[in-house]
């Protein structure tokens, strides 16, 4: 499966991540990616998110299965790289 962040139509400039599943390149939507800011670089939640969707992106759901994403279940916080990762890769699996 390809995956994509795109931004998506009518959401007023929100980035989606986006998996490709049509023959013909059509999107479906896995999770909105809102709050992000300039290069997604500051701490926050929402950039950490940022940072797993482009992961999944560049190198493929493997990338986000590691002990980063297994930190992730332990945790729970929601603030941490570790639990971003998981909800990404979980979004991937809806």
């Amino acid at each position: 499966m390809q995956y994509n962040v795109i931004r998506w139509p009518n959401t007023d400039g929100q980035w989606w991540l986006v998996a490709e599943t049509g023959t013909d390149g059509s999107y479906t939507p896995l999770t909105e990616l809102r709050g992000t800011t300039g290069r997604c670089t500051e701490p926050t939640y929402a950039n950490q998110r940022w940072q797993a969707a482009k992961l999944l992106v560049d190198k493929g759901p493997e990338a986000l299965e590691n002990p980063h994403a297994d930190t992730g279940r332990m945790c729970g916080c929601g603030q941490c790289f570790c639990c971003a990762a998981l909800e990404i890769l979980e979004a991937t699996k809806q």
